[in-house]
């Protein structure tokens, strides 16, 4: 019975971790769509940024490919016998420059997706950027009201 009983909470605490992770993400994509439809692209600007999303896409495969294969070189360098502190940080070093690259490559994306735009357009890009990331992100503390070990901040 013990055993049953068991099985059947951690059951239902997988189950509701695993639901609130997908709803969260369905969400975030509700809202990057709102977005993009507030935008009334031209069919020229839509085929434009489908362009760039592309060939951003292949650039992505690509460099995760290089990171995946560095962690992976690091990872069976760590399994030999002799470990050189030059080979290793010279190792996380180029996982930390591919790491860079990729955020540099989404953010150049970004950057050309706006310059797509016209005037109105990127007024409505800036307010839908800054309600998504930052200032009127409903729901998620600030930095300082976060709780500590103490309990919550006043």
């Amino acid at each position: 019975m013990k055993h049953t009983m068991l099985s059947l909470a951690i059951f239902t605490i997988a189950l509701l971790i695993t639901t609130e992770t997908a709803f969260a993400q369905r969400m975030r994509m509700e809202q990057r769509l709102d977005c993009i439809s507030e935008l009334n692209l031209t069919e020229a600007q839509k085929d434009k940024i489908a362009d760039i999303r592309t060939k951003h896409d292949k650039q992505m495969i690509d460099l995760r490919a290089d990171l995946q294969k560095s962690i992976l070189e690091k990872r069976e360098y760590m399994r030999s016998k002799n470990i050189d502190r030059k080979k290793y940080l010279q190792l996380d070093d180029n996982i930390d420059g591919l790491r860079s690259k990729i955020r540099t490559a989404a953010s150049n994306m970004k950057m050309d997706i706006y310059e797509v735009l016209d005037d109105n357009q990127k007024s409505v890009w800036s307010d839908q950027y800054c309600r998504y990331y930052g200032k009127e992100r409903p729901n998620r503390p600030i930095r300082g009201d976060r709780p500590f070990r103490g309990g919550w901040r006043k």
